[in-house]
């Protein structure tokens, strides 16, 4: 690791100390950072990440010993050297014993200092990279463990879950784009509410036309956390167009964003590629020797997706007893799904009564009805959603319905990248998400709604 790229944290209640050795490792090219009291260092460890932590271990308040338990839960990455006057040297050494990397004793020479440094981070750097090459191996093992496509969801949990914990507390997401809806869906997430505000269609317009490491700032409505890394999801099969990417993996609040974990995210992409690639192979191979397949990546059934889901939307609605107008607004929702810029710059400085996207016959006095809808079709009723974090009744009743039944068609009609659920196994898996990611009440209006079918 380049010096210049090692992020050092000085820890002391000596402003003597602190002065001496800020002014010292700035020299050496570090960028450094220095905070009198351990309730200080425990502020901006949360806002910062750093490479290396340098602390005292007797301090008023918050001391070494208890900042190194803090740094241990909630950024093991980091390495910690512990400074130690006389007759503390028992202390410094059950400090190792709990994951303190070295010590240096008062007074201390600073070259010592600076090699010590040199040494913990290159102890670091070979952990970590263990640490990699571990997660790296399990993924493989998962990806060999598949024996049909009905595991392929267990493999996305598992690469999401292997990739999260490699970046400690960021949030990870498989997604990939169907090709019925023209659309991006979220296979699996580890956390949603790291991904709040995140524009999933933005994400994967991007990776389709250039290969990223890092997701830019209009990926995001609001305020980012953290950094976020993208990789694509290579998969060698024809499903969304020739050599046109349909698969990607994202990690939100990444601590840190360099060539060494761009490389990582990237590699578990290529493997989750692989491993998906010969299950779509081997369902080519099953179908052209006229044998049952679970998996039909190139199927589109005759019924399209938009008048499937139009059709159980407008039912929904029925049972939730929607207004006429409510009803005419799911209706177009459906239809226009995703579809917002086109439609407002369709209706700007445009005095038209009837607008002709969408099927034709959309209403001009429907537009500002329709937006609000449309915007909020990836909001979650528990308030973790994209793109304003809305909750419960916030959501537009419309977005509801309309939001709802495009995930059961989804899982029991045109998902293309794992097996699709029966109605049983679906209605199993949407009343996990009650009080989550939709409203109860909604869940209980498909329910009714299917049965009268």
């Amino acid at each position: 690791m380049n010096p210049k790229e090692i992020r050092i944290l000085v820890v002391d209640d000596e402003m003597s100390i602190l002065e001496l050795l800020g002014e010292y490792l700035a020299t050496r090219g570090h960028p450094v950072v220095t905070a009198g009291t351990g309730e200080q260092a425990r502020a901006l460890l949360a806002r910062e990440q750093f490479h290396v932590v340098l602390t005292d271990i007797k301090m008023p308040g918050l001391d070494g010993l208890q900042l190194l338990d803090h740094i241990q839960e909630s950024s093991p990455a980091t390495a910690v050297i512990l400074m130690t006057g006389y007759g503390t040297i028992e202390s410094a050494i059950r400090a190792m014993k709990r994951g303190a990397l070295d010590y240096l004793q008062k007074p201390f020479k600073l070259r010592d200092v600076y090699a010590t440094i040199e040494a913990a981070v290159a102890r670091n750097v070979h952990q970590q990279a263990a640490l990699g090459a571990q997660t790296l191996s399990r993924l493989q093992q998962a990806a060999t463990a598949i024996e049909g496509p009905e595991h392929l969801m267990g493999f996305y949990e598992a690469l999401a879950t292997y990739v999260a914990l490699e970046f400690e507390d960021s949030a990870v997401m498989v997604a990939f784009r169907e090709p019925e809806r023209s659309a991006w869906v979220s296979y699996h997430c580890t956390d949603p509410s790291g991904f709040q505000g995140f524009d999933l269609q933005v994400a994967g317009a991007l990776i389709r036309e250039r290969s990223l490491t890092t997701l830019p700032a209009d990926c995001w409505v609001g305020t980012q956390v953290g950094e976020t890394l993208l990789a694509e999801i290579p998969i060698r099969v024809d499903v969304s167009g020739p050599n046109r990417p349909c698969g990607l993996l994202a990690v939100s609040r990444a601590p840190a964003v360099d060539d060494a974990s761009s490389d990582f995210v990237q590699i578990c992409a290529s493997l989750a590629g692989d491993a998906i690639s010969r299950e779509f192979l081997k369902a080519r191979l099953q179908d052209a020797q006229n044998q049952p397949q679970i998996l039909l990546p190139q199927s589109r059934p005759d019924h399209p997706h938009a008048a499937r889901t139009e059709e159980l939307a407008l039912a929904m609605a029925e049972q939730m007893e929607l207004s006429p107008t409510e009803k005419q607004t799911t209706r177009w929702s459906v239809r226009l799904q995703k579809d917002v810029p086109t439609l407002t710059e369709s209706v700007h400085g445009v005095g038209l009564d009837v607008m002709t996207i969408g099927g034709g016959g959309l209403p001009i006095a429907m537009v500002g009805a329709l937006e609000p809808v449309l915007l909020a079709l990836e909001e979650r009723f528990d308030g973790t959603g994209s793109p304003g974090g809305l909750s419960g009744d916030e959501i537009p009743r419309e977005a509801q319905v309309v939001a709802v039944a495009i995930w059961w068609d989804h899982r029991t009609v045109s998902r293309r990248f794992a097996p699709r659920l029966s109605q049983g196994e679906a209605a199993e898996a949407l009343s996990r998400e009650a009080g989550r990611k939709f409203s109860p009440k909604v869940i209980q209006a498909l329910a009714a709604a299917i049965k009268s079918a």
